[in-house]
């Protein structure tokens, strides 16, 4: 072989190193860039899934602020009712008492007038 064709052979061969070292390097490229975006869908997953404990913690907190609610309200409504049942009693206890009076009088007033009658007959 010649010079002539050895350097012709060799510039063959280091056109095609060249073209394999290109491909080589849009490989890595591309490998990059999918590592990339598995890197980054995977911090957005792990940001969901904080966000999700996060959340849940959060509902947990609040579910537990209503049932501490629930409990007070329903303790409220408790003293309520039972003020409510006891203001009815008072109320009933003075209608009562009212009616006590009132039929006292009733009595008085048909004494007075039997007595007026009797002495209006003349017995």
């Amino acid at each position: 072989m010649s010079a002539p064709d050895l350097d012709f052979g060799l510039h063959i061969e280091t056109a095609r190193l060249q073209e394999f070292l290109a491909q080589l390097l849009r490989s890595q490229e591309l490998m990059q860039r999918r590592q990339d975006e598995l890197t980054s869908t995977v911090d957005a997953l792990l940001k969901k899934l904080d966000s999700g404990e996060h959340g849940i913690e959060e509902q947990q907190q609040v579910l537990q602020k209503l049932q501490s609610d629930i409990v007070s309200l329903s303790e409220r409504l408790d003293s309520f009712d039972k003020l409510r049942i006891g203001e009815k009693m008072e109320r009933y206890d003075s209608d009562h008492s009212d009616i006590k009076t009132f039929q006292s009088q009733i009595s008085q007033l048909d004494s007075k007038v039997g007595s007026a009658d009797l002495a209006h007959i003349g017995v």
